[in-house]
This record gives C-alpha cells, structure tokens and sequence, in this order.
C-alpha cells in the first residue's frame, strides 16, 4: 500500500487518476474521495448517488454519470460545488477520451459530444439505434463499442472486420489504431482497427515515395558534383556522360565547345 487509511465499507468501485497526479475514487455510497500521489486522502466530498465517473475536464471538474441518466460537473478546488450541464438523461456513456464522449438516449440513438462544465461544445446524433453498449473505445477512425455480450463492432459503420462474433469481456486502445481486447480465460488479443490497417498502408506508401525521391535526389545530387570535378579535371568525356544522364543539356553543349576549342 501507498500509505495507512482508514476502510471504507463495501470498498471503492471506482478510481480515476487525476491529471497532475494523485486519484478520485468512488465508494459504493454517494461520496467521493480524493486522494494525494502518495496515496494520503485529501477530502471526501458527498456528491449523492452515481452511476460512474465518466473522466476529467481538467484537474479540477470532474464529469460523473448519476444515478438519473444526468451528467454533472462536480468542481474539487475550494468550495466543493456540482451542477448538471444539462437536464436530459442518458442510458450510457462512455469514459471521456480526448475530450470526446459517446452517448445513448433513452430513444437508443447514439450521439457524440464534446462536454464542457456548462453544457456541450459539441453535440451529433451519430446513429438512429441498433447498438446497445456496454464499454467504448476510440481510435482514428472512430467509436468502436462491446455490447453486454462480448461483442465488439463499429459504432457507425456495419463493421466487425477483425474481431467477427468472437466473445470478449474487456476491450481497450491508444486511442490511434490499436485495440486491445481480453477475455475471462485469460486470453488477451492485440488488433489494428480495421479502418486504421488502409491509412497506414497508405502512409507507408507515402514514406516509401518519399524515401525513393530523397535517394533519387542524393544520387543526382553525387552524379553532378562528379560531373563539375570531371570537368575541372579536364576530364571531358566523363563530363559529358554524367551531364547527359543528368538531363543537363545547356552543358553538354557547353563542354562540347570547351572540347571543341581544346582540340
């Protein structure tokens, strides 16, 4: 352990590392419970009963789902004050990555958004239904979600490339382009989206252009200074050879006549 404390009955259900360092930890009650990096409590604030903490805003508001389908803004500097940022209830949310929530109406329409501590900077509906999550990754090419059956798909396209009917119980990413996905027995299987698989052939293709032009740059680039040294060596044969695979046709003709004149 970090350090002694005092038990909390029924323990924690819930723990969140807190930018700048130290946790915010949920009891199986209404309160909340914050905590210094070296594991020494700071304060305990009653916040009324939660469904889950849903990630930071900044170190000091934290975003929580309540036991009404609400979103709230619960503020940990100074006096301890909460508010909800709207009055409309959700079924779900996901944790807060980069900034981006996915959310389920009561409707079972799915919608993303960018949540601030008085509302949302963004709100979409992204799609009408069909999906019932129970967790929620995101990557480059968007949302992908485990139902409460162990599936995983793409929240908006009819995708499960690479993952087919395979039953998980835990599903994570870098938030880029790999998925990690795990299962009770012990078996933990790493995945590249496979919206991600089509960008990064395209980027490598791009790299591998890049690095053929860089070369074909620095060849012709050895091919003209041996050229000019040719040339300063008096040596006009080889001159004319590198100058011509050069494509430099003004000298050429210009060591044709300094050739012409030696002769």
């Amino acid at each position: 352990p970090l350090s002694d404390g005092r038990s909390i009955p029924g323990g924690y259900r819930q723990v969140l590392s807190r930018p700048g360092g130290g946790w915010v930890a949920a009891d199986r009650g209404d309160h909340l419970h914050v905590f210094r990096p070296n594991g020494r409590g700071i304060r305990r604030l009653r916040v009324g009963p939660m469904r889950a903490l849903v990630g930071w805003l900044d170190r000091e508001h934290l975003l929580m789902l309540d036991l009404d389908g609400a979103l709230r803004c619960v503020r940990l500097h100074g006096e301890h004050a909460q508010r909800r940022i709207e009055d409309r209830r959700w079924m779900w949310c996901s944790s807060l990555e980069r900034g981006r929530l996915l959310l389920l109406d009561v409707e079972g329409a799915l919608h993303e958004g960018v949540p601030n501590p008085f509302g949302w900077d963004e709100l979409e509906r992204i799609s009408d239904g069909d999906i019932e999550p129970y967790r929620a990754v995101r990557c480059m090419d968007g949302w992908w979600t485990m139902n409460l059956e162990g599936r995983v798909r793409h929240a908006l396209e009819e995708n499960h490339l690479g993952f087919g009917d395979d039953i998980v119980d835990y599903i994570s990413s870098d938030g880029a382009g790999s998925i990690l996905t795990a299962t009770k027995e012990g078996l933990l299987r790493w995945s590249i989206a496979p919206g991600i698989s089509g960008i990064r052939a395209a980027g490598r293709r791009t790299q591998e252009e890049e690095e053929r032009r860089r070369l074909d740059w620095l060849q012709r680039s050895t091919m003209f200074e041996s050229a000019q040294q040719a040339e300063d060596e008096g040596l006009w044969s080889r001159a004319l050879e590198l100058y011509r695979a050069l494509g430099r046709d003004e000298d050429v003709r210009r060591i044709l006549g300094l050739q012409e004149g030696s002769d």
